[in-house]
């Protein structure tokens, strides 16, 4: 189970900060999702529309970098925000957000769209730029993660988000809005279980070939078993690993990816070329994954001997970070089974609460453990409302069941509490 962290970055500037950038990378290897803002044009550093600004334009794949909407619904440029007259609506429309460096996703950027809380105050007040997009997308991370159960990995984050996203401009991601507009409807939908699933695989294998690319001078920041720091001559290889899985007959593989914050290969750099520092950004790359099979390729780096002053002495072969049996890769698969959830296999009865079926129409089926035999159940609308409080005095075989006929359609929350224990699960009321 994952308990990520979300942390939210409404600020930027030119300047590449290795301070800002290492905490960064910390946080991706403790699997935290970093979003952050990718600036408005014009902006007081006088930089281009399409210039680098961080923390956005970090390594894309540790960022989820948001771009700016306009009132209608395209990226914000000058003349589609707001269209009153004071200064500061003059200003909210005539900027610009900017482009290029790894755009993934944009969200509402104008005082047309968004309010914000005053701090000190019991007030709202108008909010623009993409620092008001960045919020947008760290608040439906978090509603996915909730959603779902607190089953999802940063990376399935990232891709079912971007995956459901509304593209408005070319097809497919492009420089300017990234994959589209954010989609909260679309994106919870995919996550819908048990007819929807992020299965997660994860693992060494010995099943692999190896490429042996080049000799590569290399920089150690860290011990690797009995290397210390400094600089070596390394052996680059390209190892390519394949798995096998197992998914259901009657089951559509959506989409697939690597999940590369817990991998423990190295992302392709500069071969031959200067110093190459290690450790690099943990990372591998997806060659190929269908129903059955998957290929994942990761580079790794044998040192055979230490530079001092200029000269080469030999060293006892060690592989970095370790040797290719040895590395952990890993992946996710998201699948669409129509026909799940007709049992409620596996649910262990004496830890976990399931609903089904899930979305409902009519009758909602509870199964939880003879702990909250006798507990109090309430059902709360997305917006918070309290919908209906039931007490449970007896519970038969696991099971309750809960009349949803006159809920309205939309997404509901059931909490259940006893004796100081309480779960939460999520329905859909179609």
């Amino acid at each position: 189970m994952y308990n990520l962290d979300i942390t939210n970055h409404s600020y930027s500037g030119p300047s590449y900060d290795q301070v800002t950038r290492d905490g960064m990378e910390i946080l991706y290897r403790c699997e935290s999702i970093f979003v952050a803002s990718r600036g408005n044009f014009p902006n007081r550093w006088g930089t281009a529309v399409d210039d680098p600004m961080y923390p956005a334009c970090f390594t894309a794949d540790r960022v989820i970098n948001v771009g700016g909407s306009g009132t209608d619904g395209e990226r914000k440029v000058n003349g589609n925000g707001n269209s009153g007259m004071s200064v500061e609506d003059i200003d909210d429309n005539a900027s610009q957000s900017m482009t290029h460096f790894g755009v993934d996703v944009i969200a509402p950027a104008t005082t047309a769209l968004v309010l914000t809380t005053e701090a000190g105050t019991n007030d709202y007040h108008e909010f623009n730029g993409t620092s008001a997009s960045a919020p947008h997308v760290a608040g439906l991370a978090a509603l996915m993660q909730s959603f779902y159960g607190d089953e999802l990995a940063p990376e399935d984050i990232e891709r079912i988000l971007e995956n459901n996203a509304t593209d408005v401009n070319d097809p497919f991601h492009d420089p300017e809005t990234g994959y589209g507009r954010i989609d909260v409807e679309a994106t919870l939908q995919q996550l819908i279980w048990p007819q929807f699933q992020v299965i997660h695989f994860s693992g060494a294998t010995g099943t692999y070939d190896d490429e042996l690319l080049a000799l590569q001078d290399v920089t150690l920041n860290e011990y690797f078993g009995t290397l210390g720091l400094g600089n070596y001559l390394a052996e680059a290889h390209d190892i390519t690993y394949s798995f096998s899985h197992v998914i259901p007959e009657t089951a559509e593989l959506i989409d697939s990816w690597v999940r590369n914050s817990t991998s423990n290969g190295f992302v392709a750099g500069i071969i031959g070329s200067g110093h190459y520092d290690l450790p690099a950004l943990n990372g591998s790359v997806k060659i190929f994954i269908d129903e059955a099979n998957a290929e994942i390729k990761t580079r790794l780096f044998k040192v055979t001997h230490q530079q001092f002053f200029g000269t080469y002495v030999d060293v006892i072969d060690t592989w970095v970070p370790m040797d290719p049996s040895e590395i952990i890769l890993n992946y996710s698969l998201h699948i669409h089974d129509p026909f799940a959830g007709t049992e409620i296999a596996g649910l262990n009865l004496d830890t976990e609460i399931a609903l089904f079926p899930n979305p409902v129409n009519e009758s909602l089926n509870l199964y939880l453990f003879e702990g909250l035999s006798s507990s109090l159940l309430e059902v709360y609308s997305l917006d918070g409302k309290l919908i209906e409080i039931i007490t449970l005095e007896s519970v038969t075989n696991n099971r309750i069941t809960l009349d949803v006929n006159n809920y309205l359609p939309g997404i509901y929350f059931v909490h259940i509490s006893n004796n100081g224990i309480s779960f939460t699960a999520t329905f859909i009321k179609l």
